[in-house]
């Protein structure tokens, strides 16, 4: 699994980020190959920042990790909830996407996501980060969560905790490029989205935007995606 074109820019441009001595990119790159190791059909993983709304994510093929991402952002999906309850959560067939998160499995239909497992990872008993791991098979991570959960928290406890001013580095290089502002096509969406919602118009536009802008991708791409996943008027 090799970094999304933004996490290697911004790793290029305003790196290294450093935790003590740690890069906290070149850690994650380790991360993600050792992760693939373990569970074979892990297509792309990701990790959420809760206080800093940041996500580092990696990719294999064309999966749109950072796209999935996203869309959790505006209207949930595994990772949100793990994050919010503090436990962990798989969802190990299409089924059971389709049952939880309607909207995020049209989504992750597109990019070749059948499971998914999230792991909080907990500070003072308070979920502070969640990964995200997304696999191209039914039960790509069955029997394998504890091995997973092993690892991932060995790397959260040596390179994420005390690590603010690094984060906060990586939350403002990400940020940098500018997001691409298509109006034309953010009001037709936010429309569709606020009818399919509930919401204001207003609301839903800062929700798309702000969901682009934690998961660092250009506001056009989850645009795109979202007219094709949300409902017709």
């Amino acid at each position: 699994m090799q970094p999304i074109e933004e996490s290697a820019r911004a790793e290029e441009l305003y790196g290294p980020f450093l935790a003590g001595d740690v890069d906290l990119y070149e850690r994650f790159r380790d991360l993600a190959e050792r992760v693939r190791e373990i569970a074979p059909h892990c297509v792309g993983m990701s990790i959420s920042l809760r206080e800093h709304g940041i996500t580092i994510t990696l990719m294999a093929a064309n999966v749109g990790v950072a796209a999935l991402d996203a869309v959790q952002y505006v209207d949930g999906g595994p990772c949100i909830d793990a994050l919010r309850t503090g436990g962990t959560i798989e969802a190990a067939t299409r089924a059971e996407l389709d049952e939880q998160w309607p909207l995020f499995s049209a989504a992750a239909r597109r990019y070749g996501v059948r499971s998914t497992l999230s792991l909080p990872v907990p500070q003072e008993d308070e979920p502070v980060a969640g990964f995200n791991l997304y696999g191209s098979v039914d039960g790509a991570f069955a029997g394998l969560e504890q091995e997973l959960a092993d690892v991932l928290g060995a790397f959260a406890q040596g390179a994420m905790v005390d690590a603010d001013p690094a984060l906060a580095g990586i939350a403002l290089a990400r940020r940098a490029p500018e997001i691409l502002k298509e109006y034309t096509d953010l009001a037709i969406v936010a429309t569709l989205l606020a009818r399919s919602r509930g919401l204001e118009t207003r609301d839903a536009e800062e929700r798309l935007r702000n969901a682009a802008d934690r998961a660092a991708i250009p506001l056009a791409t989850l645009l795109e995606l979202m007219r094709e996943i949300l409902p017709d008027p």
